[in-house]
This record gives C-alpha cells, structure tokens and sequence, in this order.
C-alpha cells in the first residue's frame, strides 16, 4: 500500500510540474486567457481530468505557472551569477544571464516575467498579484546590487533609480524584439546597451571604502 500512495504522489507531482510548465510557455506566447485546463492537458499530453486530480481549478494552475517561472527564473538567471562579488559585478553578470536566458528560449515566448507583466498589469487578483510580486522581487534585487558601497544620499538614490529604470527597459524592449523578429540575435543591441551603461557605472563609481 505504501509504494501504490508513494507511486501516486509521484506522478501527482509530475503532472503538476509538466503542467505548470506548460501554462508558463502557453503564458509567453498568448497570455493568461489562453491558459485552460483543456489547452494544458493538449500541451502535456494529459486528460482534462487528469490535470483536475493536481489543480483544484484553472486560477491553481495559472498560479502554478507564475511559481514555476519564477523558480526558473532563479535558477537560470539569478543563482549562477551568486559566484561574482556583490555590487556591479554580480548584476552584470544576472544581466548577461539574463540575455542567454531568453536568447535560448527556455519559454517559447522569451520572458515570462514580462509577457506576463504586459498581459496582467492593470488587472486584478491573485495571478495578477504574484506576477507584480515577481516583478518587485526582481526590480528590488537589481536596486540592491546597484546600492553595494554607495553612501545614502540624494544623488546616489538618483543614479540607483535612473539605472533600475534604464536597465528595465532595456530587457523589456530587447524582449519585445525578440518576440516581433523571432531572432535571438535581435537581442544584441539590448544587451550591449545595458554591458555599456554599467560599465560606465562601474567607472563613475567612487573605489569602496
């Protein structure tokens, strides 16, 4: 009995896994309201109910979809670069890894974080609640590395607030090209302008006290 519960479990836990994979890529591509049950059991190979014995309801899944993009989004992005040390260094290289991450397509549509941002931004609800989480969580990290050895003060905060900004936008718009022309190569010019703006950060920085 306890291998047939434990055999069981297993497969629960693979379902969910697939399942929210699936949902995340579906997501990239076509947004929220294309992620159905019936459009994920396609995608996976699964029955309607099948994908139902893992997720009480279709927001379960959409919500499984943002935690397994963000897990991915550590792992590929986020965790490699934890070798370099704190400050420009270390977000040059989440940058950098940020560009292979969606150059190699890991989700068919690029990044989640923004499809998913531009899909959910002016709605409401938990889906649309743990995708601004997601985006603040990442938006702090970046603000945090660019805060390394910097003494508080006015001008500081300006410089950290312009880079954040300018940094985004950069990702999102390289993104967005990627997504129109299909071209990782597209993603070329996003990435030199962000190694260029740190770079130059790096310069204009004062050595660390």
């Amino acid at each position: 009995m306890p291998e047939s519960v434990d055999g069981r479990r297993v497969r629960g836990d693979r379902t969910r896994r697939r399942s929210a994979r699936a949902a995340a890529d579906l997501a990239t591509l076509d947004g929220f309201d294309a992620v159905s049950i019936a459009r994920v059991a396609e995608m996976t190979g699964s029955s309607a109910s099948g994908i139902l014995t893992v997720f009480d309801n279709r927001e379960s899944v959409h919500l499984a979809a943002v935690a397994y993009a963000r897990e991915h989004f550590v792992a590929e992005v986020i965790s490699p670069a934890w070798v370099k040390p704190p400050g420009i260094s270390r977000l040059s290289q989440i940058v950098d890894n940020w560009f292979g991450y969606v150059a190699n397509r890991s989700l068919t549509g690029g990044c989640f974080m923004v499809a998913s941002t531009m899909d959910l931004g002016a709605k409401q609800g938990p889906v649309a609640d743990a995708v601004r989480e997601m985006r603040a969580q990442w938006l702090a990290l970046i603000e945090g590395e660019l805060r390394v050895d910097r003494r508080p003060s006015k001008a500081s905060d300006e410089v950290v607030a312009r880079t954040v900004f300018q940094l985004d936008a950069y990702l999102v718009a390289a993104n967005l090209r990627l997504r129109s022309t299909g071209e990782a190569q597209s993603l070329a010019a996003g990435q030199r302008a962000c190694r260029r703006l740190l770079a130059e950060l790096k310069r204009a920085d004062p050595p660390p006290r």
